[in-house]
């Protein structure tokens, strides 16, 4: 689900009723608090045995069926494993649409002996084909076009009120920007990113004590909460809070590997990537990420990837210069 597209759309069309469903805790809180009287917000499982599969996809049927569905629309062009199988239980009878944040990734399918067997799996338990992509050693799961085409899936062109978006939650979700508090560091997904941990933690202390701990608030990915450090005392945004809903409050956004990042650089933010300065224990992935945050961006902003640490406070610096004028 990407919130803003869903809050544009929601909150423009107040003679509609929507259901948000989604299978994320964070997903489920937050739309709860932003209480739009046009929605209903239900969830469904996001981690489940294989074993109660059957069940998991029965409740999901019958917590549904007292509404009368005219139409759904989805935003996520990897995994989804439920919610793809929701899509096609649906799709012979109700318009389906897709209306992706972002181009899906251009990156290399994967077919080994494991990959195949996972092609198959997903056909099988949640009637979805995908393509297997490597990024170093992760792999990511991916809709291949069968799907779309089966399921009659109409593309709908990405659109974001942000003025709307803003006159609702600004109320709701307000963080200071007082004290010179302008940066917020993304971070929280730093075991699955492949970083070295204690490097990871040096590195971060450093830059957090450069601009001041009063100066900067962290901001976890919603499904990883890892800390460390300095990180642990800082002010917090909670995770569960998309990005996309705080680019007003703050100017500098530092992160390793996040669609925050691209986010923010549209919006026209100092955005710095620390890709290059921390240790990456996977060989190749890199290069893989850095080629994946300019395919989302698009060219319609900037990051910087500075080389060390040096180059990041100059970043800084020049930032806090600018700002002082």
């Amino acid at each position: 689900m990407f919130v803003p597209q869903v809050l544009s759309t929601v909150l423009e069309n107040v003679n509609n009723n929507y259901i948000i469903y989604t299978d994320q805790d964070g997903m489920f809180r937050l739309f709860n608090e932003l209480k739009i009287p046009n929605t209903l917000v239900l969830k469904f499982p996001s981690f489940y045995s294989k074993i109660k599969l059957f069940k998991i996809k029965r409740d999901m049927l019958n917590q549904l069926k007292p509404y009368t569905i005219e139409s759904i629309t989805f935003y996520h062009t990897e995994y989804g494993e439920l919610a793809n199988w929701l899509i096609g239980k649906y799709s012979s009878h109700v318009h389906i649409y897709f209306q992706p944040p972002y181009r899906s990734w251009e990156l290399k399918h994967s077919y080994s002996l494991r990959d195949l067997l996972h092609i198959v799996k997903e056909y099988i338990l949640f009637n979805t084909e995908v393509y297997v992509l490597n990024v170093g050693e992760k792999k990511y799961f991916s809709m291949a076009p069968k799907f779309y085409a089966k399921n009659k899936v109409k593309v709908l062109e990405s659109h974001i009120n942000e003025n709307v978006i803003s006159d609702y939650v600004k109320n709701i979700y307000g963080f200071s920007n007082s004290n010179n508090t302008s940066f917020v560091l993304l971070n929280g997904a730093i075991r699955a990113a492949g970083i070295e941990e204690k490097e990871y933690e040096t590195i971060t202390d450093q830059i957090i004590n450069f601009v001041g701990a009063e100066n900067i608030y962290t901001k976890c990915h919603p499904r990883f909460d890892d800390l460390y450090g300095l990180e642990k005392t800082i002010k917090f945004i909670p995770s569960y809070i998309p990005i996309s809903l705080i680019l007003d409050s703050f100017d500098v956004f530092i992160g390793y590997w996040s669609t925050g990042l691209v986010e923010a650089a549209k919006k026209g933010k100092v955005v710095i990537s620390t890709l290059d300065i921390m240790p990456q224990l996977q060989k190749g992935r890199i290069e893989v990420e850095r080629k994946v945050l300019l395919d989302k961006l698009e060219g319609k902003g900037i990051i910087y990837f500075p080389k060390n640490l040096q180059e990041l406070f100059k970043l800084l610096t020049e930032y806090k210069n600018n700002s002082s004028k």
